[in-house]
């Protein structure tokens, strides 16, 4: 089940990021790329130029992505990360800790979506504008931690599993005499 969890945020994740964001680019926004994809943020002129690119029906179809794909991809990604990082970790402390980094990432991505929306609306809002910037490099950021917090896990599995080998605690494994 959590490999299927997994298996299934990550997919919807990168279907988003790889197919669904540029394709909107494309289409609406005449080959102009979406705010979520610039890691470093974004400026006024940015968004204004974005937001003149796409026109009012391209908002539609914007907040429309943000309320499908945009909302699955970091739901579904951040409840596989949470089932993976809660089966895989034993002490409830650091169990907590990498739970409320997938959690941090989700809520600042589905914010993120929301303030970008916002932001694209009202272009000449330097603080929306500002806002929006901000939680879509916090979102890349909380990405970045959740694939280190990953990496920990996974080191810490195959440890745990190296280590039952060598005590011969495998099921299966049958001490030597």
């Amino acid at each position: 089940m959590v490999g299927a969890a997994l298996v299934i945020g990550l997919a919807i994740w990168a279907y988003y990021h790889a197919v669904v964001l540029p394709g909107f680019s494309e289409r609406a926004a005449g080959g102009m790329s979406v705010p979520e994809l610039q890691f470093g943020g974004f400026d006024q002129s940015y968004i204004a130029q974005f937001s003149q690119a796409i026109g009012d029906t391209g908002l539609g179809d914007y907040t429309g992505v943000h309320a499908t794909t945009g909302l699955f991809a970091p739901l579904l990604f951040a409840l596989g990360m949470l089932l993976f990082f809660g089966l895989n970790t034993a002490k409830r402390a650091v169990k907590w800790l990498f739970w409320l980094v997938a959690l941090a990432y989700a809520l600042v991505f589905v914010l993120g979506n929301r303030a970008l929306e916002a932001a694209v609306a009202s272009p000449d809002d330097a603080a929306l504008v500002s806002s929006a910037s901000g939680l879509v490099i916090a979102r890349w950021a909380l990405l970045a931690a959740v694939i280190v917090v990953a990496l920990i896990v996974n080191i810490m599995v195959v440890r745990r599993k190296l280590n039952d080998f060598a005590q011969g605690k495998l099921p299966g494994q049958h001490p030597r005499d």
